[in-house]
C-alpha cells in the first residue's frame, strides 16, 4: 500500500531577500515576522541599530557611513516585509530614515497581545474539526499549528 505525504502548510507569504526569507507582516503573524526579520537584520549587521543599542556615530567618517548603510538596509528589509495595510505605520520611520521607529510601530500592531484577538483565536481553535474524508491528519495538524503562530 503506497502512502503519500502532504507537506505541512504555511499560511505566511514571504519576502525573499538575499539575507533570508522574511514573513510578510499582516498583523496576525507578528511572531513569524519578528523572528524571520530579526534574523535577516542580524545577518546584515543591523539588529543593534533597529533595537536602538547602536547609535549613529558623530562626524563624517567611515564608521558613520557604515552605520548609515546598515540602517538603510534595515529600512529596506523591514519595509519590504510589511503588507500594504500596515505601510502607513512605518512611513514616519522611512521619512526620518530611522529603522528603530519602524520596528517600534510594528511592535504596537502585534494582535497577539489583544484580548479580543486571543478570544477569537481560542474560539477558532476549539471549533476546528478534522474530517478524514477531506484532509489528512498531517494537514489538520498543520492547520492547528497555524493557531500557535
Amino acid at each position: 500500500m503506497a502512502s503519500t505525504t502532504t507537506p505541512l502548510t504555511d499560511s505566511n507569504q514571504y519576502y525573499a531577500s538575499k539575507y533570508g526569507r522574511i514573513a510578510i507582516f499582516t498583523g496576525d503573524n507578528y511572531t513569524a515576522f519578528a523572528t524571520t526579520c530579526r534574523t535577516a537584520l542580524v545577518v546584515v549587521g543591523a539588529w543593534s541599530i533597529v533595537d536602538g543599542t547602536e547609535i549613529r556615530p558623530a562626524g563624517a567618517g567611515a564608521g558613520r557611513r557604515d552605520w548609515d548603510d546598515r540602517n538603510r538596509k534595515a529600512i529596506q528589509l523591514i519595509s519590504s516585509s510589511v503588507s500594504v495595510p500596515f505601510q502607513p505605520c512605518i512611513t514616519d520611520g522611512i521619512n526620518e530614515e530611522d529603522a528603530n521607529i519602524m520596528w517600534a510601530e510594528l511592535t504596537k500592531e502585534d494582535r497577539a497581545t489583544s484580548r479580543v484577538y486571543q478570544a477569537n483565536l481560542y474560539s477558532q481553535f476549539n471549533q476546528a474539526a478534522w474530517n478524514p474524508q477531506t484532509e489528512s491528519i498531517r494537514t489538520f495538524q498543520a492547520r492547528l499549528e497555524e493557531f500557535r503562530a
